[in-house]
């Protein structure tokens, strides 16, 4: 699942957010997959985790970013579009691997997409 990010329009990512006080990984990534994408029913990997690290400049300060992922299988592909989509994430795409490699924006973004494939073509 990618989304076209409302923050920097025309650029794809993967569905992410800020982890809430008091929230684990896991309920974060699974909060943010709902508010962003409407999906509310998945089955996370835990045993296996990929970490993106980037940085930007925004007012002559430059931001140091990590952002843990999890592999997600869903019972349906179906994605229910939430009051948010408005002023959140105005786009969402299911695409393959080929796709994905030539939607995603950030080179940080496509060494996460490598890794889950060899990953997933190791199990």
């Amino acid at each position: 699942m990618l989304h076209r990010q409302y923050t920097a329009p025309g650029h794809w990512g993967f569905p992410k957010g800020h982890q809430d006080a008091g929230e684990s990984e896991k309920e974060t990534a699974i909060r943010e997959l709902k508010e962003e994408t409407g999906i509310d029913a998945v089955n996370l990997l835990e045993d296996k985790t990929f970490t993106e690290h980037y940085s930007f400049l925004k007012d002559s300060f430059q931001y140091n970013k990590s952002v843990k992922y999890f592999i997600g299988f869903v019972p349906s592909m179906t994605v229910v579009t939430p009051e948010n989509f408005k002023t959140e994430i105005p786009k969402l795409k299911w695409v393959n691997y080929k796709e994905a490699k030539k939607l995603i924006t950030y080179p940080a973004a496509k060494g996460i997409l490598d890794q889950v494939l060899d990953f997933l073509g190791s199990i």
